[in-house]
Formats: C-alpha cells, structure tokens, sequence
C-alpha cells in the first residue's frame, strides 16, 4: 500500500517478476504497483543494494543477480529493456559491485571501474538514440565503485570526469563526459563492508524471508560500524565530483549512523530498509530529533516487542511519540514537553462516522461505485505494547505491517526535525552539531547493536517464534537443536 510520507520508492528488479511490463500506459511501474506518478518518485535499480549475499562472479557482459528462482545472469542490454518499457523516475545505473568473497585484486577492481562505465556509456548512447521515441527518459543515479581502496574510489570519480574520446564523443554529442549525464551519486555501504572482510562465508541476507536461502551462516553483524573508516572511503569518491548533486546512501542500520554521514560526508538521502527489517523482527522504534526536551536518562532506540515483559504492557508504541487522541481541540499537545504526534495506524488509528459516509450505488458492469467522506476525521486509542506482542506470538501479519507503518512514520518525523534544526542555519551549524551531541548522549547506540542488543533479540525472538508455526515444526526444532548441540561440543574442543 502506498505511504504518504514515502515519496521516494527503490525496486530492484532481480525481485520483480516480468509481469509489471504488461501493464500500459506513460507509467508502468507507477500504475502497476498504484503509486500516483504526482506523488510518487519511483527508481529502479538491479538488486538489493541491502542484501550481502555472495554470489558468483560477473563477466564481462552479465550481472549475477538472486531472483525468487535462483541466480539469473542480466545482461546491460536487457536490464536497460526492462528500465525503457518500465519508466521509472530515477534509474540507478548498472554496476559491476563484486559480491564474491574478499579479498579483491586489483585487477578485480579496475575490471569493476571499466565494466560500469563502459555499461552507462553504452546506456546513454543507447537512450540517446530512442530519445526521440521515448516519453519518459528517468533521472540517472550512479553507484561509485572502488570498494575499500581509496585509490581506487578516486579514480572511478575521476573517470566520471575524463572528457570522451574521439570514439564516444560523436555519439553523444550533448554530453563531455559521463558525470554530465547524472543526476545523482549512490554511494552502497554493504559491498564496502564486504570487501572488509566483515561477513562470514555465504553470509545470509539481514532480513526475515529469505532464511530458506541462507546456508547456514553467520548473519550481518549487527555491530556498532566504524564509521571513521567509512567516511573516508566515501569521501574519497566525493571529492572529486561536483557537491551540488544529491548523494544518496544505502546500508544504514541506526539514526546515529544518519547523523554522522549528515555532517561528516554530507549525504542528502538515506534508504529506510534497516526501519523495515526491524519491523520484521517485532521491533517499534522510539526516538525523534532533537531529543526530547528535559531527558536526563539514557533511552533505548526501540522496543523488542517479542519481549515477555511487553505481555500486559499497555502503552503505546513509543514514548517519545504522542497519539493523535493526546492532542487538544486546538492540536496542541497535553502534555507541556510538546512531543510529536506519530500519524501512524498503529498510534493515531483513524475513525470515521458512518453517517458521513455516502455511497454511490452503481447497477453490475457500469462505472464503479464511489465513496465519499464528509466531516472531520476521528481517531481511536493508540494500539498497544502488549497487543503487538500478542500478535507476533500468533503469527498474525497485521503485527509487521503495523510496525512498519509505525517505524517509517518514526524514521520520517526524524528527518522533518533534522530539516527543521538544519533549516534555521540553511548549513550545519552550532545548534544542529549540539542537538546531535545530546541524541547520542540520550539514546543509547550500544544497546540497539552487539549480541545482547535490541536488534539482535529481536531477530533471535523472530526465528524462535518462527520455528515453531505450522507443519515440519518438530523437525526443524530437532535439526536447531542438533546444530546448537554440535556448535557446543565443537566450542568444548576448541576451549580444551
């Protein structure tokens, strides 16, 4: 279902099945999935710039993508088919991102650099050609390469820059080099961290659904990222390109991580996949910027809902976060710290009269019926703690689709308090590094990662749950249970 405050919106195509390129009109991608096209940025890319799966290697000509039936070569020509007959937006450009396992040579890494820019030549000139043809020709986000070689990342940027030769500059006679044609750089934190070193071997994917695939592996570490590190390695590809084109950065997995890449890399646009794996594993985020006026305590970023503690805990979902019920016929507050009101379904549950309800009867086979709404709208009691916990335990879907409701709604308020603070200044200045100082200071990081985190019980919680529901249950408790039994004893050997 379309989310008002989501109006940007990614699809990776290696989890899209051909069907959406049936569908008619101006916008395929917008109609099919019902996202009005004016209110609505939709972008596609290839795959899921989230997923840390290592794969088989690419070639010269192919990208090995993980569809929903096993690995598929993609070739620049049929993915560039697949973006001109869906249209989107914004089209994230082919890249040639190693997901096999490090280290990389540096062979690997140059034949990465050349492969993606050869590919966007070749998509440029290819959409040049057809631009007479085509409607709608999307805004071009470019991925920067170089894995976690400074030098590397510098001269991906760099080539983005080199004027074209004499072979490609007739063919594109509008542009001087490739950076010309984009409109936007992605900068991709999962390869960067695999390049590091930091996942084990085949490492499984860090969200719920697709532990069918997974090989039984360690997951994403869900560790405190050593940002410094990162920085710099992005910095490297910013550096030498122009600031005034938006930056847009995948991978994030905290708030702390937003603000630090706000002021320390300068980054415009953040994805929100890590808001919606937390929802899968029963978590409702709890935070805002700037931090609640007079916090003194240290408070968590969000509560694990599959906690025994949450079965007769009748609040709402956040503490920091009002109801639409809490606020005054005025739309202020009660409460004098003035938080924010969560609009979410699960906070602010709308109610409507059914005596301000018309409907328009129409006979089988002639023109919909239509509904209209008349008055004010009104709003039930915030569900809570204790009701979201029941219905994780009961395997009740509605339990993730109201945390993600309520998780994008925490993540969206969060960026309109940074546009507010960053609003005052139009720069970083004093008061924006300040109030990020006191969110660290009140929220605490090392209690959202590590292996007793907030994040990790909640995946652990979700699997254990998971276990048990429906045919094959003794089984797989059987098959847990010896791996955990052999994990030991190997542990026991290892300690002797």
């Amino acid at each position: 279902m379309p989310c008002p405050s989501r109006r940007l919106v990614y699809f990776s195509l290696e989890h899209l099945t051909p069907v959406p390129t049936l569908q008619p009109g101006d916008y395929p991608l917008h109609e099919f999935h019902g996202f009005p096209q004016t209110n609505h940025i939709l972008s596609l890319g290839l795959r899921d710039t989230n997923d840390p799966r290592t794969l088989k290697g690419n070639g010269n000509d192919f990208v090995i993508v993980q569809t929903i039936r096993g690995s598929r070569k993609v070739t620049p020509a049929t993915f560039t088919s697949f973006a001109r007959t869906l249209k989107p937006d914004i089209l994230f450009a082919l890249p040639d991102i190693p997901y096999t396992q490090p280290p990389y040579s540096q062979k690997r890494v140059t034949k990465s650099i050349e492969r993606t820019q050869r590919w966007l030549t070749n998509t440029l000139i290819s959409q040049h050609t057809a631009g007479a043809d085509t409607k709608v020709i999307p805004a071009i986000f470019g991925h920067l390469l170089g894995g976690a070689a400074h030098d590397a990342r510098s001269a991906f940027s760099a080539g983005l820059l080199e004027p074209f030769d004499s072979k490609t500059a007739p063919s594109l006679p509008h542009l001087n080099n490739l950076d010309e044609a984009l409109d936007g750089y992605v900068l991709d934190l999962i390869p960067i961290r695999l390049s590091l070193g930091e996942f084990g071997p085949g490492v499984a994917p860090p969200h719920p659904g697709s532990e069918s695939s997974s090989t039984g592996t360690p997951d994403l570490p869900l560790n405190i990222p050593n940002r410094s590190q990162y920085t710099t390695l992005l910095l490297s590809s910013l550096d030498p390109l122009p600031s005034s084109k938006p930056r847009l950065i995948t991978g994030v997995t905290a708030p702390h991580d937003i603000l630090h890449h706000i002021v320390r890399t300068g980054i415009d646009l953040f994805d929100s996949a890590w808001v919606q794996h937390a929802a899968d594993w029963g978590i409702a985020l709890d935070f805002t910027f700037p931090a609640t006026k007079g916090s003194t305590a240290t408070k968590a970023i969000g509560h694990n809902l599959y906690d025994e503690k949450y079965a007769l805990d009748f609040s709402r979902f956040a503490n920091d976060l009002k109801g639409a019920t809490e606020l005054k016929d005025d739309g202020v507050l009660e409460d004098p710290q003035l938080l924010r009101t969560c609009p979410c379904a699960a906070c602010s549950p709308s109610l409507v009269d059914p005596a301000a309800v018309t409907v328009d009867q129409r006979l089988p086979g002639s023109e919909p019926s239509s509904v209209e709404f008349s008055g004010s709208k009104t709003h039930a009691p915030p569900f809570t703690r204790a009701y979201l916990h029941h219905l994780l335990h009961t395997h009740e879907m509605s339990a993730h689709t109201l945390l993600a409701l309520h998780n994008l709604s925490v993540l969206d308020l969060f960026f309109v308090g940074i546009r507010d603070v960053l609003g005052e200044d139009e720069t970083i200045g004093d008061r924006f590094i300040a109030e990020v100082e006191r969110f660290k200071e009140i929220y605490d990081e090392e209690g959202w990662y590590g292996p007793n985190g907030i994040l990790e019980a909640g995946r652990t919680a979700w699997r254990n749950v998971d276990l048990a529901r429906g045919k094959g249950r003794f089984k797989r408790e059987r098959t847990a249970g010896g791996q955990a039994q052999q994990a030991a004893e190997v542990a026991d050997t290892e300690a002797t």
